[in-house]
């Protein structure tokens, strides 16, 4: 035989070889050599593949239960927070308004008593503010000193006798008090007087 026909045998018989090598391995799931398939071959690696896959899918769930807890537990805290805040804000806000309760019932006290105190201020002002007693007073022939100035005191037209009778003793002016009727009243001093019912005897300025 010619080579050329050799050569085309040997490519003819190894393209046959190739084609029934890839219809055996990927059609009918064989490999050549002691009965193998590919199947065989491939399942220890599928199966370490899948127990891999399993344990990382395991394992995030497990990671996914602890943040839901995590996240649980967050909220319960944020709730309790909320809560305690509240219950300080609206404790704040009582002691506030009961503060200003007492600080505006302390100042009602205050201005009532101040008001209190003005009118009884008034009331001593208005007793002590009286209308002088004006009026005519009649000293008799005879009369003592001390008649006389227990007559003025009870009348109202001084306050004390006994000032205006040590000033007479003082002064030595029984001898010299003149019977007759005086115009007087109660804003004159106990001098005034004296010197009124002396006729001029006793003068002090």
């Amino acid at each position: 035989m010619k080579k050329n026909t050799l050569r085309s045998l040997s490519s003819g018989f190894l393209l046959s070889a190739l084609i029934l090598a890839s219809y055996a391995v990927f059609v009918q799931g064989q490999v050549p050599g002691r009965d193998l398939n590919l199947s065989d071959l491939l399942s220890p690696t599928v199966q370490e593949t899948s127990e891999e896959t399993k344990k990382e899918v395991s394992s995030l769930i497990e990671v996914n239960e602890s943040l839901q807890d995590e996240n649980k537990n967050m909220q319960e805290s944020l709730t309790k927070l909320a809560s305690s805040q509240k219950k300080n804000s609206e404790s704040k806000s009582s002691d506030e308004f009961n503060q200003n309760e007492s600080q505006d019932e302390s100042e009602n006290d205050s201005s009532q008593s101040t008001s209190e105190s003005s009118v009884s201020t008034s009331n001593q002002g208005d007793q002590t503010n009286e209308p002088a007693v004006e009026g005519t007073f009649t000293i008799s022939e005879g009369e003592s000193a001390s008649e006389i100035t227990q007559r003025l005191e009870s009348e109202g037209y001084i306050e004390s006798a006994a000032d205006l009778e040590a000033l007479i003793d003082q002064w030595d002016l029984s001898s010299v008090i003149v019977a007759d009727s005086y115009q007087l009243n109660s804003d004159m001093s106990i001098h005034d007087i004296a010197s009124l019912i002396t006729g001029g005897a006793y003068y002090y300025y």
